[in-house]
């Protein structure tokens, strides 16, 4: 909770299963790698959520816009793309949607989306 009481993250445990350790490990040691080598504007690293490298990507729909649209992320689109790629994120992302999510699934995910 922040200073005012306001609830800002929940810890909801984790799988009892070792190798989600591993992912959640990966997850970071890319994301740290990626900090390290992105070259990133410094408008991405400070800016009003806090001062720390983000990237803006997916689909945006508000502030006006008329329809939804693909947000682009220029020069570090290879990154995010890596990013999104990696079955340990993948895993992470299952988790948190609640649904189950083998070891072999996500080998089986890696090997189709990097066959792509």
């Amino acid at each position: 909770m922040d200073d005012h009481g306001r609830i800002f993250a929940v810890l909801a445990g984790k799988p009892l299963d070792p190798t989600y350790d591993e992912a959640a490990t990966g997850v970071l040691d890319m994301i740290l790698q990626a900090q390290k080598t992105a070259n990133f504007n410094p408008r991405l690293i400070k800016h009003r959520r806090g001062h720390f490298p983000a990237l803006l990507f997916g689909i945006s729909h508000g502030n006006g816009q008329p329809s939804p649209k693909r947000l682009k992320v220029g020069k570090h689109a290879a990154l995010v793309d890596s990013l999104l790629r990696s079955s340990d994120l993948v895993r992470l992302a299952s988790y948190a949607d609640g649904e189950p999510f083998s070891q072999a699934a996500a080998s089986a995910l890696k090997r189709a989306l990097l066959c792509t």
